[in-house]
C-alpha cells in the first residue's frame, strides 16, 4: 500500500487507511469522469428516466451522474474496475450511488408535477374550446373544476 490519497468530499483519506479489499479511485479517475451525452442518457434510463418523453427532466440525470458522494463515503473500484461505494463511518459498502434513490424520487416527483400540469391544460384548452364553440356546459364545467382541486 502505497498512500495513494482519494478524494472524498473536500478531505484527502490516505489509501492505507482503507481496508486491504478497498482499492481506492485515483483523482485523475474521478477529474477524467466528464460525462457524455451517452452516458447521461443510460444513466437516465437507469434512473426510470425515458430521454425521449422526458427531455426537459434530463436535468435530474445528470446531476445524479456528476454528484459528489455524501460525508463519510468514498468512491473506489474493485479488481474489475467496477465502481462501488464505501462508507467509512458504518464500514458499509454499496455497488449504487448513496444518492441515488434521492435522484429517482426527485424525477418521480418531477413527473407527476408535469403530468398534473399537462392534465390542467388539457382542461383549460377543452373549456375554452366548449365555451366557444357554445357547447359550454356549467355543470360539466363544474363537475371538471371540483376534478381538478381533488387531484391537488
Amino acid at each position: 500500500q502505497g498512500g495513494a490519497e482519494v478524494l472524498t468530499m473536500g478531505a484527502r483519506k490516505k489509501e492505507d487507511e482503507l481496508p486491504e479489499e478497498v482499492s481506492p479511485r485515483e483523482d485523475s479517475q474521478v477529474a477524467a469522469n466528464k460525462a457524455t451525452a451517452e452516458e447521461i442518457f443510460s444513466y437516465a434510463r437507469h434512473l426510470g428516466i425515458d430521454p425521449v418523453f422526458d427531455a426537459d427532466l434530463l436535468w435530474i440525470a445528470e446531476q445524479a451522474f456528476n454528484a459528489p458522494v455524501p460525508e463519510n463515503w468514498v468512491e473506489h473500484l474493485d479488481d474489475s474496475e467496477n465502481v462501488f461505494y464505501f462508507n467509512s463511518l458504518t464500514g458499509i459498502s454499496s455497488w449504487t450511488h448513496p444518492l441515488e434513490d434521492h435522484f429517482r424520487s426527485l424525477f418521480i416527483r418531477c413527473k407527476v408535477e408535469k403530468e398534473k400540469t399537462r392534465v390542467a391544460e388539457e382542461r383549460a384548452l377543452e373549456r375554452r374550446r366548449r365555451k366557444a364553440t357554445g357547447l359550454d356546459d356549467d355543470s360539466v364545467s363544474s363537475k371538471e373544476d371540483e376534478d381538478d382541486n381533488k387531484e391537488e
